[in-house]
């Protein structure tokens, strides 16, 4: 590294570096002390004599170690998410997570993107890193449905209605063994249908879709279901947040001109639906069982000087559907059963 500074018996004076070596002019007595200083390594002495009796002269320098104080996040001020000091995990109140700058939709995976260690580089809902890894190396299940599809529209829309979902379990880093598979991390999506309560329930719109939801319970305490759906508007119908979405799903592909202009009719259609039924027979046992579906599809045509217009068409779905039943033995003996199946084409 190079020097920064020479004192000569406490006071500096002028020097520098040339091709490794270190200039300077003075006129030394036997008695005077060189001090050494070098950024990021402590500072060293040595007599004047030693620089009269050595041709060359080659020093060891001791790095110099700065040590901050540790930081522990406890707690997150703000409403709706929680830190689990024990597993590090985040827990996310879907009800009372207030909307994110920038993000109007109540997008689930958007939302996910905002806590620290997890990015999305491109801004796709579904194209989530967890500290650092690819996005298909985390676990994302819904009522341990493993999800494959990362999202509607190559994962710009995440695939979940966020008036069905009660809450989400995002683990960063350690995680339960049956949350294995994975290197990256883990997101566990639950639904809660109302065996309690009042009837609940709401239809909407936004830009980019309609949606409806309803939470019921059918016996009071014993039976309770949630039913979620969500679709897309007809092709006919293209929002500005749309158009905004296609221009960046197919920047520099051959449906755009050298402006960056879409040329091409880009078709996006795109549903999800959801249900969910809880039955508890007594205070010991309870059963869970919850299912997902959703489905995309995008098509346009390519004018070919041959061919005339070709259509092109991407389409995939996910089916998914679990079971799991949970039972009190004893006060501090619990049995789980897990039964899960997900499709995904």
């Amino acid at each position: 590294p190079e020097l920064s500074s020479v004192l000569i018996n406490g006071k500096a004076i002028p020097s520098t570096v040339k091709d490794g070596r270190l200039i300077f002019n003075l006129l030394p007595t036997i008695s005077d002390t060189v001090s050494i200083f070098s950024p990021g390594y402590k500072p060293t002495s040595i007599d004047a004599s030693t620089l009269f009796n050595t041709r060359k002269l080659e020093m060891s320098l001791s790095p110099k170690v700065i040590k901050l104080n540790d930081v522990l996040i406890k707690d997150y001020l703000t409403q709706g998410i929680d830190l689990n000091p024990a597993n590090q995990s985040i827990s996310i109140d879907v009800s009372t997570l207030p909307l994110l700058p920038g993000e109007t939709d109540g997008d689930l995976f958007a939302s996910l993107s905002a806590l620290p260690g997890i990015t999305s580089p491109d801004n796709r809902a579904g194209n989530l890193y967890i500290r650092g890894s690819a996005t298909d190396q985390s676990y994302i299940m819904l009522d341990n449905i493993p999800i494959y599809s990362k999202g509607h529209y190559f994962g710009t829309i995440s695939p979940y209605n966020p008036k069905v979902i009660d809450k989400v379990e995002v683990h960063r880093n350690g995680f339960h063994p049956k949350l294995g598979g994975r290197v990256g991390g883990a997101v566990e999506i639950k639904t809660a249908p109302k065996e309690s309560g009042d009837l609940s329930g709401g239809i909407g719109a936004n830009t980019l879709f309609a949606m409806g939801y309803i939470k019921a319970p059918l016996a009071k305490n014993k039976i309770g279901i949630n039913l979620g759906a969500r679709r897309s508007f007809p092709t006919s119908f293209t929002s500005p947040k749309l158009e905004a979405i296609t221009e960046m799903v197919y920047a520099g592909s051959v449906i755009t001109n050298n402006a960056g202009e879409i040329i091409a009719d880009v078709d996006v259609i795109f549903e999800d639906y959801q249900a969910g039924l809880t039955f508890q027979p007594n205070k010991r046992n309870k059963l869970l069982i919850s299912s997902i579906y959703t489905r995309s599809e995008i098509g346009y045509e390519i004018a070919t000087a041959d061919d005339g217009d070709v259509p092109e068409i991407y389409d995939n779905y996910n089916l998914g559907v679990s079971s799991e039943w949970n039972s009190k033995i004893k006060q501090n003996i619990n049995s789980n059963l897990i039964i899960s199946l997900s499709s995904y084409r």
